[in-house]
This record gives C-alpha cells, sequence and structure tokens, in this order.
C-alpha cells in the first residue's frame, strides 16, 4: 500500500509539469536550454542562501533574515540568468 499510495500522489502532483514540459517545451530545443539552465540558476540561488545561513549564525535566531536572504539570492540569480539570456541572444544574433 505504501508504494502505490506514493506512486499514485506523485503521479497527481507531477503529472500537469511533466505534460506541459512534454507539449510545449520538449518539441523546441531552445526552451529545453533555458528550462535546464533555469533550473541550474534556482540550484545555484538556493545553495548560495544555505551557505549564507550555515556561515552567518545570527540568522538562525530571526527567521524572518533568513527568509529575506533567500529571497535576494533568488533575485539575484534570476538577474544573473537574465543577463546571461541576453548575452547569448546577442552572441547568436551577431553569429547569423
Amino acid at each position: 500500500m505504501g508504494f502505490t499510495l506514493f506512486a499514485g500522489c506523485s503521479l497527481i502532483a507531477l503529472s500537469p509539469a511533466v505534460i506541459m514540459s512534454v507539449l510545449f517545451v520538449a518539441p523546441k530545443a531552445n526552451l529545453v536550454l533555458l528550462m535546464i539552465f533555469s533550473g541550474f540558476f534556482l540550484v545555484l540561488s538556493i545553495c548560495a542562501a544555505s551557505l549564507t545561513w550555515l556561515l552567518l549564525p545570527v540568522l538562525h535566531d530571526w527567521p524572518v533574515a533568513a527568509l529575506l536572504e533567500g529571497v535576494i539570492w533568488q533575485e539575484v540569480a534570476r538577474y544573473a540568468f537574465y543577463r546571461m539570456c541576453a548575452e547569448a541572444e546577442k552572441r547568436t544574433q551577431a553569429m547569423s
């Protein structure tokens, strides 16, 4: 019963994301790369927020500060991702 419940809940939770990925993202190679790189930048921002939380013990006592620094790291990663996409677009336009 445990595995069937896990499989059923997983299919219910993940099926919209899988369907959207298969229908809209997978047919276009540039969107697949965009999705992979955006996930990479998300993981980088989570790692940076975790390292900041570990290195600054002040954040352990004040959860709002930990939340704010996580949001700040996410926005930094989003801006870096935007800059990377803009630079890649500019270079591909220069090549063609």
